[in-house]
């Protein structure tokens, strides 16, 4: 295990130190676990493990289809999902764990080697590394994934983490930030509840700020893979009024976010006759994949997208797994409506529209995801698809 000695890293790691250790016992109901992808439960079962299991610390949503990559862990001292994460990246990938404190680190270690490896899989070379998040230990350009869980929200500087990821990420790499956000500006007075700090409530994010930061970095455009409400009520009783009061005032949601160091994103979603069609080709996603909440595409079956859903995937890991047609030499206009997030853009009846729409394709997500639990990781039962006239599987 290395030791990454910087002396303002020092004095980050000393704060860590303190909370994370504070924060073992978090409450069930403080946060909401992190939503594995399918592909990531189907191994969860081979593993003989639940999503659902209770887990000693704030669980990763780890990133989707990391196979050889050398993907970085920040504050990522935890056995499961680093185990996971080892088994996901491949005998071609690596794993790097960075946390500020050591304790944490050597527990995860020795988790992963006293773990049973799967037949026919290959645990991954993992390193164990003792720093934070905002100074990495890693040249420029050498980090595939980047990947922050909740405690993204004790940086006391978030802008740094990400300045930092950027820096290490390689071109079209990738950042994956699980965590809690807010609907707006908490007042500063939650960093003094203990009780919110060790639930990591106190440090929650303005989502529109987060947006900022981001667009500040030469970053335009993100994308939700996941997103829920997030419900404190069992912590009301060992908050103080006033963190009550803040709380109260404000909508806590748990979302997983992805983006891409590209940094030639816009800000809206532009149409330039772009088209994408699924290879089926993705370890585990012979229907369909993926690639944020709102965007899953079937087999074999093309779809018009916007300049940036083009970019996610052309000019990073993704585009092994598509065809793609066009390009950006002839613009087209605005969409009406924002392709992953239902916003109305002038055209009035869109937004009711693209909601319903959404609203259908997250029950086809739930039905879909469910046949799949159900099925189990032996792959004896398929999936049925919820689609009418699936290209993908023909069924109705």
């Amino acid at each position: 295990m290395s030791r990454h000695d910087v002396s303002a890293g020092e004095q980050l790691a000393a704060y860590y130190a303190q909370v994370l250790d504070e924060s073992r016992d978090l409450p069930s109901s403080a946060y909401r676990e992190a939503t594995y992808a399918l592909t990531t439960r189907k191994l969860l079962k081979k593993l003989g493990m639940s999503g659902d299991d209770s887990f000693e610390d704030v669980p990763f949503a780890i990133p989707t289809f990391i196979d050889g990559c050398r993907l970085a862990m920040v504050n990522g001292g935890q056995g499961r999902d680093v185990l996971l994460a080892a088994l996901m990246v491949g005998e071609e990938g690596s794993v790097v764990v960075v946390d500020p404190v050591a304790e944490r680190l050597e527990d995860a270690k020795r988790f992963v080697e006293c773990a049973s490896v799967p037949e026919g899989m290959t645990l991954a070379p993992v390193e164990y590394v003792c720093a934070c998040g905002e100074h990495l230990p890693f040249d420029d350009e050498s980090i595939d994934s980047v990947a922050f869980n909740s405690t993204f929200n004790l940086a006391p500087d978030k802008e740094a983490l990400l300045r930092e990821a950027l820096r290490v990420l390689v071109a079209g790499g990738e950042i994956y930030v699980a965590s809690v956000f807010a609907s707006k500006r908490l007042d500063g007075g939650l960093a003094d509840d203990r009780v919110a700090v060790r639930n990591l409530l106190a440090g929650a994010l303005y989502i529109e700020d987060f947006r900022r930061m981001l667009a500040r970095l030469g970053v335009n455009c993100y994308r939700y893979m996941d997103q829920h409400d997030v419900s404190w009520a069992a912590l009301r009783g060992s908050l103080s009024d006033a963190a009550v009061k803040e709380l109260e005032a404000a909508e806590l949601s748990y979302r997983v976010v992805r983006t891409f160091k590209i940094f030639d994103y816009e800000d809206l979603c532009e149409k330039y006759g772009q088209v994408l069609t699924y290879k089926g080709n993705a370890p585990g996603c012979e229907q369909f994949i993926d690639i944020n909440d709102t965007h899953r595409f079937f087999t074999w079956d093309p779809l018009g997208v916007c300049g940036n859903t083009a970019a996610f995937v052309e000019q990073t890991r993704l585009a092994k797994y598509f065809e793609i047609e066009g390009d950006t030499s002839h613009h087209r206009g605005t969409y009406d409506y924002c392709l992953y997030c239902g916003t109305a853009i002038g055209e009035t009846g869109k937004l009711s529209n693209m909601a319903r729409h959404l609203a259908e394709l997250d029950l086809n997500r739930k039905r879909v995801n469910d046949e799949v639990d159900a099925a189990g990781a032996s792959g004896t039962g398929e999936p049925r698809c919820a689609v009418s006239g699936c290209a993908a599987c023909s069924r109705v």
